[in-house]
């Protein structure tokens, strides 16, 4: 079902920017004042979306002195249904989290957000987390390892702290991967 596409100011950036029910962002027409003091008129256009290392769409928002980069689906959701509530996140429906169609967007618990992840498989852990310093056999080696060592040699080893190690081996984290002795029985 198609949608007709409705404008709404971004909130905190009005007569700025706009947001789209569509997922759209564009800036809107106004005057400038340059620094000599003169004013010139400035074209709105659509903004091009970026994806960041975590595979959500951001834009770039400026206005004098300040500049930030914000989440596409938080504008749409913000401006369309409203301020989110305390303790809640933005969640993307089954069209995944490039869709920031309002109709694919809802506020819901942090539980309801991460159960929506693993429905669409794009809850992003392990090797795929943008920020890990870890790989799938340096577990395997500090699974092996903390036997044979000091979790605090371990850890000093891989650059991590020795509550990682500590957590490592008791398969707290990384426990989807399955330790070297398993992977060899099942080949």
């Amino acid at each position: 079902m198609n949608h007709p596409e409705k404008w709404l100011p971004v909130v905190g950036w009005e007569g700025l920017y706009s947001v789209s029910n569509l997922g759209r962002v564009r800036s809107e027409p106004r005057l400038v004042t340059r620094c000599n003091g003169r004013k010139y008129p400035l074209k709105g256009k659509m903004l091009s979306p970026t994806t960041n290392s975590w595979g959500y769409m951001q834009v770039g928002l400026r206005r004098p002195g300040y500049e930030k980069k914000v989440h596409v689906h938080q504008l749409v959701a913000e401006s369309f249904i409203g301020p989110r509530p305390v303790g809640q996140e933005t969640r993307h429906g089954a069209g995944g989290k490039l869709d920031n169609r309002l109709v694919n967007l809802s506020y819901g618990t942090h539980a309801e957000n991460e159960a929506d992840k693993l429905r669409d498989g794009t809850r992003v852990c392990g090797t795929k987390h943008p920020f890990t310093k870890l790989t799938v056999n340096d577990i395997h080696a500090i699974r092996s390892e903390t036997g044979q060592r000091p979790q605090r040699e371990v850890a000093a080893k891989y650059g991590i702290a020795q509550t990682h190690v500590s957590k490592i081996q008791a398969k707290k984290i990384w426990a989807s991967v399955p330790d070297a002795l398993e992977q060899e029985a099942e080949r």
